[in-house]
């Protein structure tokens, strides 16, 4: 049973527009329950009569997955917001804390989105992308932090290749962030974890060789 504390709202409420509000739900439950509103995101309502509707081959697929997703990676990092988000943290928050699955996409945090990225980047991990319209902005932001950049990258190397002289173009590589890359990309790469260095040996060597010479 579910009990409304209205305390600390009485004085935000006109008595009138509540009463009015409270009369139209059983017309709204009504609609709902029988899924005949015509209004936009009424098709997203198959949760209501869940888990009496679900469908035994389709809980059998999820168990099967997850245990895949086990077995590929140790971690995993579940991309999604709202519901998307709040379904699988009250779930996993109900059975006890899992410290192998984290979460993004459920703000656009820069700083936290570094501070994820850095704590998974010493090993494998999942993730699974969770959107009942597949175009939530902030979810798709979470998921372009690393795959998204690694598309990017990816385009930008095939349209040099299509205007090099030889049909071809190579990808170097260089920096921390580039080992989060290197695991997404289908372009041909090198990777060259100390190139800022060797560049500044490179040119040291030339400085210091053009002292030397004489005038």
């Amino acid at each position: 049973m579910l009990t409304l504390d209205l305390t600390n709202a009485t004085a935000a409420l006109v008595a009138t527009d509540f009463d009015a509000l409270c009369d139209r739900i059983p017309e709204v439950h009504a609609r709902i329950e029988s899924g005949s509103d015509p209004r936009p995101g009424s098709a997203y309502l198959g949760w209501r009569h869940l888990p009496e509707t679900l469908d035994p081959a389709e809980f059998a697929r999820q168990i099967d997955c997850a245990a895949r997703l086990r077995e590929v990676a140790p971690r995993c990092v579940v991309a999604g917001i709202g519901g998307s988000y709040l379904g699988a943290k009250a779930t996993i928050d109900a059975l006890g804390s899992d410290q192998t699955i984290r979460f993004a996409g459920h703000h656009v945090d820069p700083e936290a989105v570094a501070e994820l990225l850095a704590e998974i980047d010493d090993g494998d991990f999942t993730v699974v992308v969770i959107s009942k319209s597949g175009t939530t902005t902030e979810t798709a932001l979470a998921l372009g932090s690393i795959a998204g950049h690694a598309w990017m990258v990816d385009a930008l190397v095939a349209r040099l290749a299509a205007t090099a002289a030889g049909g071809a173009a190579e990808l170097l590589l260089t920096g921390g962030c580039a080992t989060l890359l290197i695991p997404h990309l289908t372009s041909r790469h090198t990777y060259r974890p100390d190139l800022g260095l060797e560049g500044l040996a490179t040119l040291a060597a030339r400085l210091t060789g053009a002292r030397d010479a004489p005038p």
